[in-house]
């Protein structure tokens, strides 16, 4: 018999019970720890709510700035440079300006 098998052969030997029952009741007082029924996420345990405000308004403020500069760029080298003014090209100049216009309102 191989090791791994003996080693889970002699856990099932061993007699653990579980009670997840508890979980099933709408009663609060059967559950040993009502810490987990409360609606706290890790985030705000760690960090206040204002810090992670403040985070996503940075990043959402800095996506919105390199979507519209990118775009931007790409707008003006249209522009700028004749030689790229194929057909093909066109697609990607309407796809940079409603890209833009989407950036700019969000």
């Amino acid at each position: 018999m191989n090791s791994t098998w003996r080693t889970l052969s002699n856990a099932i030997n061993i007699s653990i019970h579980l009670n997840f029952n508890h979980a099933l009741t709408s009663n609060k007082n059967n559950i040993p720890n009502e810490n987990l029924l409360i609606n706290n996420t890790i985030t705000n345990d760690i960090i206040s709510s204002k810090i992670t405000q403040l985070i996503l308004i940075c990043l959402v403020s800095l996506m919105t700035l390199v979507t519209v500069s990118g775009n931007l760029l790409v707008i003006i080298a249209f522009i700028c440079e004749s030689r790229i003014r194929t057909y093909s090209n066109y697609f990607i100049l309407n796809l940079s300006i409603a890209d833009l216009l989407v950036g700019l309102i969000w």
